[in-house]
């Protein structure tokens, strides 16, 4: 099943995670979580997500594009998006990394 940011159920436990870490971070209630258009090799696996920080203003910093650019701030507050996400899908309970193929 596929919903735009996953090709697994968007209640499963992978997604359901990651965006209660990103909402966290963020603070971003009012945005659900969503892809880009930007290619990917997700729909080729089963129940993967494609996870990226995009923050609430928008500020993209010229993502991907000649003379990419970011913040500092924004780098940092990545850095503890992903190293949360990393930690917590790693200690995921056992029945749902089967599931995930692990």
């Amino acid at each position: 099943m596929r919903n735009g940011i996953t090709t697994g159920p968007p209640d499963s436990p992978l997604v359901q995670t990651l965006h209660e870490i990103y909402t966290r971070h963020t603070g971003d209630t009012d945005h659900p979580s969503r892809t880009t258009g930007a290619g990917s090799y997700a729909s080729a696996m089963q129940n993967s997500v494609i996870f990226g920080c995009e923050f609430p203003d928008g500020s993209s910093g010229n993502t991907h594009s000649a003379d990419e650019y970011g913040s500092l701030s924004r780098f940092i507050s990545a850095i503890g998006i992903y190293a949360e996400a990393l930690y917590r899908l790693a200690n995921l309970p056992a029945e749902t990394s089967e599931k995930r193929g692990n």
